[in-house]
């Protein structure tokens, strides 16, 4: 398997586990997700709309903690991780939904947190991406 992102703490099992461990337990310095926030962005704190596994913490319900063939150390790719939660026929049916690419969640819709409803990243209806190089940047957003 290629692995096209890995999480730096792999490098040193003891940054997150607790030393001398048996690998077959889960045996965590701190409970999840405090032990994710020494590191990483507890969005928890921050005022917006939250996705509903941030808003609880469960940040492994979309990240893998070591290692991933996906960008970011996600489970799986977009759209089939959306999927998981939100009905695909449903999203698929929206009209704000009919012309643009259903595999780029991202590129209108933030994964964490969002001042603006339905986590959206700018606030337009027929949204398009400046280049398809860049899912992040859109028409109007700075």
């Amino acid at each position: 398997t290629s692995w096209r992102s890995r999480h730096e703490p792999v490098r040193d099992c003891t940054r997150c586990h607790v030393d001398g461990m048996r690998w077959d337990r889960k045996q965590f310095k701190r409970p999840l997700p405090q032990l994710c926030y020494e590191c990483h962005t507890n969005y928890g704190l921050a005022t917006g709309h939250l996705h509903g596994p941030v808003a609880v913490g469960a940040c492994l319900y979309c990240h893998e903690p070591h290692q991933s063939k996906y960008p970011n150390l996600l489970r799986v790719q977009p759209p089939q991780l959306c999927y998981q939660c939100h009905q695909e026929s449903d999203i698929l049916s929206l009209a704000s939904h009919q012309k643009i690419d259903p595999t780029r969640c991202n590129t209108c819709h933030d994964p964490h947190i969002s001042p603006l409803r339905k986590l959206l990243k700018i606030h337009a209806d027929d949204a398009k991406p400046v280049n398809s190089s860049s899912p992040d940047k859109l028409e109007g957003s700075q």
